[in-house]
């Protein structure tokens, strides 16, 4: 269902009745959108800076129940236009299910193109791999479902052991049975390179396996390729440093 928003002045409400999400759109930069390579269909609203503002995939049904509420012949009278080069979009290879991405912003946000039952129900499948194989980490629906969505967007990735979790400013891996082993870095928001370096490493190869879990294989492949990172230190890591200054020492760092 699209009608006018009640909400937002000037936008378009559409109202996916099969998933029970709403979403808001402003006609003024919303275009309907084609990949070429796949005919399949998007409907677009860029940010007023340039940005994405939302991405939500354009049916046949949308595409007509557009047409209706434009008062349009058909479908067909509305021109798509080629994707924009400036996105990127991937195929999950477990649940089907696209995600779209800003190229050069990747670590910034990922749209997902949930397009029908039978990827809900993968993406639910997904979900409870995660709760079953990691029980101390993902305790309740709500979590599990978040890390399901997380993978397939591109920010998460399970492990033997425990679960790897990245972010624009930090990546952070936790480990299912031993907490002692989870570990965690930061590194600077504003350098989006460190999330494609991040993926390529594991996608060429360079860090596969158990080393995905190892804090010492990341800060060796971040020092070689001459990436700045910190390692954020765990409450015992902070304890025994403390333990092992002087009061001098410890003074002069507290100030």
């Amino acid at each position: 269902m699209i009608e006018k928003s009640d909400e937002i002045e000037g936008y378009w409400r559409i109202y996916d009745k099969q998933f029970d999400t709403t979403f808001m759109f402003d006609p003024s930069n919303t275009t309907l959108q084609i990949d070429k390579n796949t005919n399949q269909y998007y409907l677009m609203a860029d940010g007023p800076i340039g940005g994405l503002m939302d991405a939500i995939p354009a049916d046949a049904k949308l595409r007509s129940a557009l047409s209706q509420f434009l008062n349009v012949e058909s479908a067909d009278s509305i021109l798509p236009v080629s994707l924009n080069d400036k996105y990127t979009i991937t195929v999950d290879a477990f649940t089907g299910i696209e995600c779209l991405q800003v190229k050069g912003n990747e670590e910034n946000g990922s749209w997902l193109m949930i397009r029908d039952e039978q990827q809900l129900e993968k993406l639910q499948e997904l979900a409870d791999i995660y709760k079953k194989k990691y029980p101390n980490l993902v305790k309740t629906d709500g979590v599990a479902m978040g890390f399901a969505q997380s993978e397939v967007a591109g920010f998460s990735v399970r492990t033997e052991n425990g679960i790897l979790s990245i972010a624009c400013n930090g990546m952070e891996y936790m480990d299912d049975a031993d907490p002692s082993k989870s570990w965690a870095v930061h590194y600077s928001g504003t350098d989006g390179n460190m999330y494609m370096e991040i993926m390529n490493a594991m996608a060429e190869g360079y860090i596969v396996g158990k080393d995905i879990e190892d804090y010492s294989a990341w800060g060796k492949y971040f020092e070689k390729k001459g990436l700045e990172f910190v390692k954020v230190l765990s409450d015992e890591e902070i304890e025994a440093l403390e333990n092992s200054l002087t009061a001098e020492q410890l003074a002069a760092l507290t100030g």
